[in-house]
């Protein structure tokens, strides 16, 4: 018989699941993790951003990459047909409907994307589906929306540096320019560097005799 979660339950849930192990919380109330899970997503609760740098494991999406089927490739059994007395016997262990296999990646877990000019960046999990990249949701949590016309940009450059100290929301002209003055000589980008930061000067002195 399915067991039925209690208000007690589905309180502790409430004021364990942002900070604590979903192990723990498991052993707390003697329930699965799939159990667990579940009504995390029912209730919309969410590992906080502290728990998730302290806590949660970063996988690399390039593992196993090399015994992966190619693009192109087909598989050994392409067109053949299951014979009726093997379907019989492996329909027991066939998915059903809406089941989801057992190595299903839970909402929280972070993994690595290799993005366009080849630089690994950690994404999130955060439903079935939908993933956010790592530094947009540290900030979503402490902010909210990212305003539209605007990115957020991490100060020193590395994407595992996602601590809200390091994150700062930018219009996407200015991070374009950024990302430009890479293409240029050392004592060019110098330059830049010194001429963006009188106009932001510039524009601060202005703003305060305003």
């Amino acid at each position: 018989m399915k067991r039925i979660w209690t208000e007690e339950e589905m309180q502790t849930m409430v004021e364990l699941y942002a900070n604590t192990k979903t192990d723990d919380i498991c052993k707390t109330l003697n329930r699965s993790r799939s159990s667990v899970y579940g009504m995390a997503d029912k209730l919309n609760l969410k590992k906080s951003a502290q728990y998730l740098k302290d806590h949660v494991h970063v996988m690399d999406a390039d593992l196993g990459k090399a015994t992966r089927f190619q693009k192109g490739q087909e598989s050994w059994n392409k067109g053949r047909k299951m014979s009726s007395s093997v379907y019989q016997k492996a329909k027991r262990t066939m998915f059903k409907k809406g089941k989801l296999p057992h190595n299903t990646l839970h909402d929280g877990i972070i993994r690595t994307r290799t993005d366009k000019n080849g630089t690994k960046r950690p994404w999130i999990r955060v439903s079935l589906g939908k993933w956010v990249e790592m530094k947009n949701y540290v900030w979503q949590q402490h902010n909210g929306d990212i305003p539209k016309g605007y990115c957020i940009a991490v100060k020193d450059g590395n994407p595992f540096n996602y601590s809200i100290d390091n994150l700062e929301c930018i219009s996407k002209a200015d991070n374009m320019k950024r990302n430009t003055i890479h293409n240029y000589p050392e004592e060019i980008k110098s330059t830049i560097r010194i001429l963006t930061k009188l106009k932001k000067h510039t524009r601060d002195g202005e703003k305060q005799n305003e």
